[in-house]
């Protein structure tokens, strides 16, 4: 077994575990986890919980699915002043760092429970069609981002598919086909980074090829629903060379010498350069972000376009205003027909608790400081409360930057102090 959870998650990078594709990493801890002694025990949605001893005080949880960017799941690891990344690809830490350190308290304490939860990423599948219920009365969740903040709350979203129409022409015989895509778009989470006004890569699309006399052939776009869009690519025709392109497009060109098919009508470009890719509200008070929307993904097929939106927000009535927002927008655009993929309620933060308190003593004690806020993106902890209403939840975690994107890094120093105070708080509570 590895001596620090650090050497055991740069292991576990390398044990495939893409979202949706999590058989390595589930039999990897599974395995472990009965040869430190646990019981185990599987649903069919692909959860693990592991029990070991009598009346344990406190639950650990954590998914085992990753976000893969880039090259992922192939990474290739490496340092860099202090911080742990991977080369061209995202690196896993969301939330393979908390997998680690829950394998090594797995195997040196007497009584313990943890739950391992299957596919968060792409719309907390596992948490939603959970069948096992851990019997502690505090479920401690480790896939918060930031060493010196304790969670009490988070947003609620939804995934929303609009179905775009268009029609089609032919384009004349002779000009020039370009291919364009973007490129140094810095993307991130589109709940934590939505607040850094990232530019998406499928809107400033939107925007420079409508005002391009050219012929659409193509466009697409967009990585996960829950990532802000980095790529965005479209294939034009042009009867004239395009001059003055904005640096961050890459173009290529070739003549033509016969017609191709063209977009007619369609609402596309007027839609996603109306409807908002950013923040709504925001409390000044607690310095977080309170309601927001993602334009997530654009794929093209025979009929048109299928466009995800991707909303946010930190209570209920907001959720839902941002719902209606987004589907009298686009039906004011002519769409007719949307698709609701998933919807999960905020957490709302409990009145007291016993365990909080506990917990940001140890905070303040052991790093002199101890933030307690509310986050603007999902976690599993809201969708667990509705399946276990008598239990109570806290979220903490290690510093990562930039989840869901090629520059994820790991604070290996704050990995390193959360060990501590994670083994502490499990002696403490």
């Amino acid at each position: 077994m590895f001596s620090s959870p650090l050497e055991l998650f740069k292991a576990l990078t390398q044990i495939p575990h893409s979202s949706g594709d999590t058989t390595l990493m589930q039999k990897f801890l599974i395995q472990s986890a009965q040869s430190f002694g646990a019981l185990v025990s599987v649903d069919s949605a692909g959860n693990i919980l592991c029990q070991k001893g009598d009346s344990p005080r406190f639950c650990l949880q954590a998914h085992y699915d990753m976000v893969c960017v880039g090259k992922a799941p192939e990474i290739e690891l490496f340092e860099e002043g202090g911080w742990l990344r991977a080369k061209d690809s995202s690196l896993g830490a969301d939330n393979g760092a908390a997998l680690a350190c829950f394998l090594i308290l797995l195997k040196q304490e007497s009584s313990i429970e943890i739950l391992f939860t299957n596919d968060e990423e792409i719309g907390m599948l596992g948490a939603k069609a959970l069948e096992l219920t851990p019997s502690a009365p505090l479920i401690l969740n480790v896939d918060s981002e930031s060493l010196q903040e304790v969670v009490i709350s988070c947003a609620g979203g939804y995934d929303l598919e609009l179905e775009i129409p268009a029609t089609f022409k032919e384009t004349p015989a002779e000009g020039y086909l370009y291919e364009l895509s973007t490129q140094n778009f810095l993307g991130g989470h589109s709940g934590i980074d939505i607040i850094k006004n990232h530019p998406n890569a499928l809107v400033e699309m939107a925007h420079l090829l409508a005002s391009l006399p050219v012929e659409i052939l193509s466009f697409e776009g967009g990585e996960k629903s829950n990532s802000i869009p980095v790529h965005a690519k479209a294939s034009l025709f042009s009867s004239r060379p395009l001059e003055h392109l904005p640096s961050w497009i890459r173009a290529t060109a070739r003549p033509l010498s016969s017609p191709l098919k063209a977009l007619d009508q369609t609402p596309l470009l007027d839609l996603l350069r109306a409807l908002h890719s950013g923040i709504f509200a925001y409390d000044e008070e607690s310095s977080g972000v309170l309601d927001s929307l993602n334009i997530s993904l654009l794929k093209a097929h025979e009929k048109g376009w299928t466009l995800t939106l991707m909303g946010r927000a930190n209570d209920k009535e907001r959720l839902w205003r941002n719902l209606e927002r987004a589907r009298l927008i686009a039906r004011a655009f002519g769409i007719k027909e949307d698709r609701l993929k998933d919807f999960y309620p905020p957490w709302e933060k409990a009145k007291s608790s016993s365990y909080l308190e506990k917990i940001k003593e140890v905070y303040e004690r052991e790093l002199g400081v101890c933030h307690v806020r509310s986050i603007h993106a999902g976690l599993e902890c809201a969708v667990l409360q509705e399946k276990l209403p008598k239990a109570e939840f806290i979220s903490i975690g290690p510093t990562i930057l930039h989840p869901h994107s090629t520059r994820e890094a790991l604070d290996i120093k704050s990995f390193e102090r959360f060990w501590e105070i994670l083994q502490i708080i499990t002696k403490v509570l």
